[in-house]
């Protein structure tokens, strides 16, 4: 045989494998009379006309926005995995060659849910389809340049490597899918090309990549994501039964489960105490409901202002960022000022200080690569500009603040904050704070609170941020935005024990791509020791 005819037969063998030579053997007429690639820049009606269904006029906006990212926050039992199914055959069957990768947070989800879905809206489409599903598999088979699978690994591999001009990525309860996902799909989605992303998920927390991605922009400073909600009081099911007639769509929402999360999630509201988010029910009769931030997630689909296991919410944060004290009530409380200061020398984590009087922030910056030397010095450079600045807001005669009058907590972090503050020369206010040791804070039943000073400083200066006594008006947009994402990120654990514990450095790290060096300085700017000492405790084993 000539190598012409080796290649020939190589290059059909990967086009046409046994299997499927067998199915177009055993089914002559199972392919299409027609090609379906008209329908591809309308899936509305691929969805009517080929596999026989509706979508919801919620589900027909979402599906019109694509090629592009989309991320549909949903409620409960609106048809995610069922979006997610018909978007998958409406991409294979208009787009050859293409590739369309799904995931879920469990393989159980993948095959048992997503892929289910999947193969029963193929098999009951009121226009043939071929029968190109492997068996027992997450995928559909046509050549290596046309194929459709459901992946689920521990490392993110399954979604690294395809790369191809026409690709759809689908992420089906995204907001229990693990960062390096994220990150995978994100160095394979090419928007100059035919791609596109659905990320779709109940919105619980703030503490996920999800949530960071709502916030996410573009190079252009525009939204990354083009961002929809799916509300369960919208769906067609509800609207029917409202109106007396009986469900439409099978298996999905209904009124009856409507009026369980009404009585579970929501408190009632009173005349003349309306609020913009509350939400009028049943719709036209002049009452009007309060959502938890169950309800929000669960049935509006809306991230909730206060986290269902974050430890900052939307709430807090927008208190932060109302501007509620100026120079003359922080002068005249006499809260003098006070400095924050998140050591580090080393890779990518940032050296980060932080100077507030008392609730009102006036300074933050970070910097990368500073030793301890540097770091000291500029501490004592901010003692004396911030001192002095404090004592030009005197109103009536009070002894002058020195720039070693000012309290200043460093974390000690291992040997940085240590040598941080053995420069502290006659800065005898110069304080160390062992995040790692154990918090000394007891309930009514002296019952340990926290499960250590980390816990500590970050939980109590969420309920300070709520309360008004955090803020950080002044402060420059972009140090703001970085802020937020350290701030509102962090979720918490009540351990058996009952005591509170906010999670790791190393595990925000890993979601965030960076250390919450930012956000550490701020919190411990607030923190107040039982007593100031300069005696230091090395951390347990506890340590962040």
């Amino acid at each position: 045989m000539s190598l012409d005819a080796v290649a020939l037969a190589r290059r059909l063998r990967r086009l046409y494998p046994k299997r499927r030579i067998q199915v177009l053997l055993a089914n002559p007429d199972s392919t299409p009379s027609i090609s379906l690639e008209h329908y591809k820049d309308d899936c509305v009606a691929f969805a009517r006309e080929v596999l026989g269904v509706e979508l919801t006029p919620d589900q027909q906006e979402i599906v019109r926005a694509f090629p592009g990212r989309v991320k549909v926050n949903s409620g409960h039992s609106v048809g995610k995995s069922y979006l997610a199914a018909v978007l998958t055959l409406w991409w294979f069957f208009t787009r050859n060659p293409s590739v369309i990768v799904t995931t879920a947070p469990t393989k159980h989800h993948v095959e048992t849910v997503l892929w289910t879905e999947i193969r029963m809206l193929a098999m009951r489409a009121i226009r043939k389809l071929p029968p190109q599903f492997l068996p027992k598999a997450a995928k559909i088979w046509d050549h290596p340049d046309h194929w459709a699978e459901g992946v689920t690994t521990s490392s993110g591999e399954g979604f690294q490597g395809r790369h191809r001009s026409s690709m759809l990525f689908i992420m089906d309860e995204c907001e229990d899918v693990d960062s390096i996902y994220w990150t995978a799909t994100d160095t394979m989605y090419q928007p100059e090309n035919d791609h596109g992303w659905l990320a779709i998920g109940n919105p619980l927390t703030t503490s996920t990549q999800s949530y960071l991605e709502d916030l996410a922009t573009g190079p252009d400073g525009q939204p990354k994501w083009k961002l929809f909600s799916l509300s369960a009081l919208n769906h067609p099911n509800v609207i029917a039964e409202l109106t007396g007639k009986p469900p439409i769509i099978p298996n999905a929402v209904t009124l009856n489960q409507v009026r369980q999360w009404i009585q579970d999630w929501t408190d009632p509201v009173y005349p003349g105490d309306q609020q913009p988010e509350d939400v009028e029910w049943p719709p036209g009769s002049g009452t009007f409901i309060r959502p938890g931030p169950t309800f929000k997630a669960r049935v509006l689909g809306v991230r909730p202002s206060s986290g269902v296991d974050t430890v900052f919410s939307l709430a807090a944060w927008n208190r932060m960022l109302t501007p509620s004290w100026n120079n003359d009530q922080c002068w005249m409380s006499g809260t003098g000022i006070q400095i924050g200061v998140d050591p580090a020398a080393y890779g990518d984590d940032f050296t980060a200080l932080h100077v507030k009087s008392g609730p009102l922030s006036l300074h933050h910056e970070s910097h990368n690569g500073w030793n301890v030397d540097k770091t000291a010095g500029r501490i004592k450079e901010l003692c004396s500009q911030y001192s002095h600045q404090y004592n030009s807001w005197a109103q009536l005669p009070r002894p002058q603040m020195k720039p070693t009058d000012v309290d200043v907590l460093i974390e000690a972090d291992g040997g940085l904050g240590v040598g941080v503050f053995s420069h502290r020369d006659q800065f005898h206010r110069w304080k160390l704070v062992t995040v790692g040791g154990s918090s000394s804070i007891v309930d009514i039943n002296n019952s340990k609170m926290y499960y250590n000073v980390r816990s500590q400083i970050w939980i109590e200066a969420a309920r300070k941020a709520i309360a008004g006594q955090m803020d950080i008006s002044r402060l420059a947009q972009d140090v703001k935005e970085r802020l937020r994402l350290q701030l509102l990120s962090p979720s918490y654990e009540v351990r058996p024990d009952g005591c509170r514990k906010v999670e790791s450095k190393d595990e925000i790290k890993k979601r965030l791509k960076r250390s919450p060096d930012d956000g550490d300085a701020i919190l411990i700017s607030h923190y107040s020791p039982a007593s100031y000492t300069t005696t230091m405790v090395l951390k347990t084993e506890q340590a962040d």
